[in-house]
């Protein structure tokens, strides 16, 4: 008998051992969560703002913005001739 109590008592502390482990996971899990939601949380702030920001340069200097707009285009398609050949 016991041996069987023994046998026992080490398969309920392989359990318990077991079940802390998760605990202790799922804790870590939920924290990692949490910041993640937070930093999504400050991206779309951020992406709002940089909107907001954005549409009023463009309703306020469209020559600007056509400038900055055939920049890019000739950066991007230099680039493009530049990694095809």
């Amino acid at each position: 008998n016991n041996v069987r109590f023994e046998a026992l008592a080490s398969k309920l502390s392989t359990l318990r051992s077991i079940t802390e482990e998760i605990h202790h996971d799922s804790h870590q899990d939920a924290n990692l969560l949490d910041n993640l939601s937070n930093q999504m949380n400050s991206l779309v702030t951020n992406i709002k703002a940089s909107s907001t920001k954005l549409s009023r340069l463009f309703s306020s200097n469209t020559s600007m913005v056509k400038m900055v707009g055939i920049a890019l285009f000739f950066f991007f398609l230099v680039y493009t001739l530049y990694k095809l050949f």
